[in-house]
């Protein structure tokens, strides 16, 4: 609700207005930050970024693909998977139907990155899916409210990542001791 205004934080009461997403967006063109499927590395100095699930998918040296991130970062779109990426470090991009987005000026990336999340784009298999991104719009309030709506989501986006970590480091506890208590190196008491 946070995304549509429906619910406000304190402080903030400007208009919010709707704006389409080419007022928003800008594109960057990724072929020549692109390398091919077959040049992937399992280790490399250079993350690629590409439009599956993972964020970082294989790894590069070739440095003459690296793509530089400005700090506020970029979202990479999948045109086939319909995936979507926040990305704040330099990238070599992966294979063929990866969009690039930038915000233009009074409009935050994070914030939109989150709009785009929730936003429908509906599954039309193996096909091209960003001219559904292109016909969109959005409820956009002041630069300010938009970066502290980002700042809360960014948060609770942490502390999902911190209990994923957890959760996975006690399924690796109970592995282990499935291990132990099944083979019998460990015995229970009755």
């Amino acid at each position: 609700k946070l995304l549509t205004g429906e619910v406000r934080l304190a402080g903030f009461d400007g208009e919010w207005e709707e704006v389409r997403f080419d007022m928003v967006f800008s594109r960057i063109p990724s072929k020549k930050y692109q390398i091919k499927t077959r040049d992937y590395l399992e280790d490399g100095l250079y993350p690629v970024v590409d439009q599956g699930k993972n964020k970082i998918i294989a790894y590069s040296n070739q440095k003459d693909k690296l793509l530089k991130i400005k700090s506020e970062g970029i979202i990479v779109f999948g045109d086939h998977t319909r995936e979507m990426k926040y990305v704040d470090f330099d990238f070599i991009v992966g294979a063929d139907g990866t969009q690039l987005l930038i915000t233009k000026k009074k409009f935050d990336i994070k914030f939109y990155y989150y709009h785009l999340l929730i936003k429908r784009i509906p599954d039309t298999g193996y096909n091209r899916h960003f001219k559904f991104l292109k016909e969109m719009t959005f409820n956009s309030p002041p630069l300010q409210e938009q970066k502290a709506i980002a700042q809360i989501l960014s948060t609770a986006d942490k502390e999902i990542d911190l209990l994923n970590q957890e959760l996975e480091q006690v399924k690796l506890q109970k592995k282990g001791l499935m291990q132990l208590l099944l083979t019998g190196i460990i015995r229970v008491k009755s």
